[in-house]
């Protein structure tokens, strides 16, 4: 029976054997065709049934009405005053998402991911932050931004590509085939091409809406953007590239050594594919030597180390609460990751949830809770993500010793400020906790492979069963002695300042 469900691993070991057998086809398919198609498989490849939840309610629709009026004054008004100046001063333009702002304490959102860049970036030249999506609107900003009006309404009713948008059409068609026919996938072969046709048209949308803003700008240097492998996000980095910009993409999380969008490209062009970036800004040196490890000799889409900024600056300035941790006090936090094939099955394992009926048990026999259980629900699945865990929890979920956070409700380093312990399957969390010098476990043979050198040198510990006993014991074992907790995924560093400046390919060996 022909597989239909893919872990990380596999797409990626897929995407090798692609690129090593038809090289030459992908080479020869120009500039464009092959990074559209590979990142549209990879989406259809994992593409899943999500868990179904109620739809909005009255005060959510309402709220979506006000968004869509202010969308509509916010494109056809206020975004033109408000650019202005921009046209003429702007050397930086950052393109995030809502997904990545995090509520402080202050009850301002920070962009976790921009906002730290950002602040360098503004402090010694005139940048611009810009949203791909009007979700922003209903925060308070750490740092203001704007909404970025994506797609021309004439140019989506229009039917069909032009010459050369046809030229690439066709050849992305050809790659396709060439993967189906290679990996025995006939019978998804409806879906990806209609997956691949959708991902073709919003990409040349969104490149053709992006050269005519981005020629706007009279002194504009850089675009530095995040998950540059998102339709949009590809359609802008092209027009940017077409216009000798420079595109930087912004490490928003784990780029593992299985991430296809990011290792094991064996196929790329001298000069580099249009729709790719030419930098990717890393948070660590793992990062870089996975992007490198299929092709250390390529002169095009750069790693370079750029540091991981969030850290210092929550613990230097954004840091406003104090969280009390006694001894006798468990604080577990549980950082979820969404339901994905038959790679993560059950994102709440039965071990955890035996674990959390012990010590409500324990609780109602009248001794002293000295357990608590916060799970943290994913960025990108939070209504889906707590429709799952009150299924999944039943009554559990009302208990007074569990609780659940998002985004919406605090940084996710504040709740890795009020952690004791911290378990997550592979999830980036499990790296980033290492700054806060918490007990923290991963699970699942992915987790044991990326973070191989983190589990030998005992900064995460390793669950090989994930069961309540396992659990149990890691809980509350004593740690005499507290090793250096350590990993090569991040430097905690400030941006410096010359990235934002300076030519990187000048620039790129200092760094």
């Amino acid at each position: 029976m022909m597989k239909l469900k893919f872990d990380e691993k596999e797409i990626f070991n897929l995407f090798s054997k692609m690129e090593e057998i038809y090289k030459n086809e992908i080479l020869e398919s120009g500039k464009e065709a092959w990074p559209i198609t590979k990142i549209s498989i990879i989406n259809s490849l994992i593409k899943t049934e999500e868990f179904k939840y109620k739809r909005l309610d009255k005060l959510s629709k309402k709220y979506s009405l006000i968004c869509n009026i202010q969308d509509i004054l916010y494109k056809y008004f206020l975004f033109k005053i408000k650019m202005y100046n921009h046209f003429k001063k702007t050397k930086n333009i950052f393109f995030s998402r809502s997904i990545y702002l995090d509520k402080l304490h202050s009850s301002f959102y920070f962009d976790r991911v921009i906002d730290p860049l950002y602040l360098t970036s503004l402090a010694n030249i005139d940048s611009l932050k810009l949203y791909l999506d009007r979700h922003f609107f209903q925060n308070s900003l750490f740092l203001s931004g704007n909404f970025y009006k994506k797609i021309n309404l004439f140019r989506f009713f229009k039917k069909g590509f032009n010459h050369s948008e046809n030229n690439i059409n066709k050849k992305s068609l050809e790659l396709l085939r060439l993967f189906i026919e290679l990996n025995n996938l006939d019978e998804s072969k409806e879906r990806m091409k209609e997956d691949l046709q959708n991902k073709l048209k919003l990409y040349f949308l969104s490149k053709n809406n992006a050269l005519n803003f981005l020629k706007k700008f009279h002194n504009l240097k850089k675009i530095f953007i995040v998950c540059w492998y998102s339709t949009d996000c590809m359609g802008i980095i092209a027009a940017a590239n077409e216009l000798n910009l420079e595109t930087i993409d912004i490490q928003h999380g784990k780029q593992g050594k299985y991430q296809p969008a990011y290792s094991g490209w064996k196929c790329i062009e001298k000069k580099g594919f249009l729709n790719v970036p030419k930098y990717f800004w890393c948070w660590g040196e793992k990062g870089i030597k996975d992007i490198l490890s299929d092709s250390t000799d390529r002169e095009a889409h750069l790693p370079f180390l750029g540091g991981y900024a969030w850290p210092i600056l929550y613990k230097s300035f954004l840091k406003e609460r104090v969280f009390d941790k006694p001894d006798s006090k468990i604080k577990l936090l549980f950082t979820i990751q969404p339901h994905k094939g038959e790679i993560n099955n059950e994102p709440l394992e039965e071990g955890l949830i035996n674990v959390l009926r012990h010590y409500i048990k324990d609780e109602k026999e009248g001794n002293l809770s000295e357990f608590n259980l916060r799970i943290r629900l994913h960025p990108n699945q939070i209504e889906n993500g707590l429709s799952y865990l009150k299924y999944r929890l039943g009554e559990l979920f009302h208990s007074k010793i569990i609780n659940i956070s998002s985004k919406y409700d605090s940084s996710l380093f504040d709740d890795f400020s009020w952690a004791t312990h911290h378990i997550t399957f592979f999830s980036t969390t499990a790296i980033e906790s290492i700054s806060f010098n918490i007990k923290t476990a991963v699970y699942g043979e992915l987790a044991s492979n990326l973070y191989s050198e983190e589990i030998q040198n005992q900064s995460l510990k390793h669950f090989k069963k994930f069961d309540k006993l396992e659990i149990m014991n890691w809980l509350k074992e004593d740690e005499h002695i507290i090793n250096e907790k350590k990993t090569r995924y991040i430097v905690n560093k400030l941006p410096n300042p010359i990235i934002f400046s300076e030519d990187l390919d000048r620039t790129n060996k200092i760094l």
